[in-house]
């Protein structure tokens, strides 16, 4: 986007009293800031800003503004990538603020979202006159550590399952510790009881239900191992021990919560209807 040349239109419209929409000054103004920060950004010096902005004082106020903002994240170290995408964003946010549209907000919020996400601790620059950036960020920090603690949970699941024995294995070290009348064996919260006038052993699940199930050929160990991995129940389950539904207490609702909000709360302070 040329952001030079929109300013000088959108100020030459508000000029002539083109402007219908009571938007084009401002709008001008934005454009211009744009270009100060993507000039900085390319390596253009401060004096060689376009012929666009530079007979316009208003625009050249703000161009130097936007240059200097620019600047200055570049010395405070942000890198190159992170700046272009805040600059982008930030062509987002203005253009939701342009054409006061709902829909616009939530784009320039999940822009943002989207940044914070995948640069956690990062200070985003190019959005100090939007407060409730804030939250977007804090929205994102949360739900980048939600997917962190997934994955983690998911990397002790997965080698947890690894240690697991064979069918074959298990049923091994079942007939080897539960071998006679009375003597049991424990795997993952089971206990497995050998009946020898049955030719194999019961089962009692982790809430002291005898008979939950009978065990005696290497399926029946599959089974049981297969219910073990997936995090099946097996046997009756006493009333209040069910597993919790925690799908509206997961902190990826937290994090969405939070963006909405954060989307909301821009529309009403620019007056915005949703």
């Amino acid at each position: 986007m040329n952001h030079a040349l929109n300013a000088d239109y959108l100020h030459t419209r508000e000029r002539l009293g083109l402007d219908s929409s009571g938007n084009d000054a401002a709008a001008a103004r934005a454009h211009a800031r744009q270009a100060g920060r993507e000039a900085a950004l390319s390596g253009t010096a401060l004096g060689e800003a376009s012929g666009h902005i530079a007979r316009f004082v208003v625009l050249s106020h703000v161009y130097a503004e936007g240059f200097a903002e620019a600047e200055n994240a570049l010395i405070s170290g942000s890198n190159m990538k992170l700046l272009y995408e805040c600059l982008s964003a930030r062509t987002v946010v203005d253009k939701a603020i342009q054409e006061r549209d709902d829909g616009e907000i939530h784009d320039a919020v999940q822009a943002i979202f989207s940044i914070a996400a995948d640069n956690p601790g990062l200070n985003l620059p190019f959005f100090s006159d939007i407060p409730e950036v804030d939250r977007v960020i804090e929205a994102a920090a949360t739900w980048q550590r939600a997917r962190k603690e997934r994955e983690q949970a998911a990397a002790r699941r997965a080698e947890w399952q690894a240690s697991l024995p064979s069918a074959v294995e298990l049923k091994r070290q079942v007939e080897a510790a539960a071998n006679g009348e009375g003597r049991s064996f424990d795997f993952e919260g089971y206990t497995l009881w050998h009946e020898p006038e049955h030719g194999g052993w019961s089962l009692t699940n982790a809430y002291g239900i005898d008979n939950c199930a009978f065990l005696a050929a290497e399926g029946h160990f599959q089974w049981l191992l297969n219910a073990v991995k997936k995090g099946e129940e097996i046997g009756p389950v006493p009333h209040g021990c069910e597993s919790p539904d925690d799908d509206d207490d997961h902190p990826d609702c937290d994090a969405m919560s939070a963006f909405f909000d954060a989307a909301i709360a821009m529309g009403h302070r620019m007056q915005i209807a949703a």
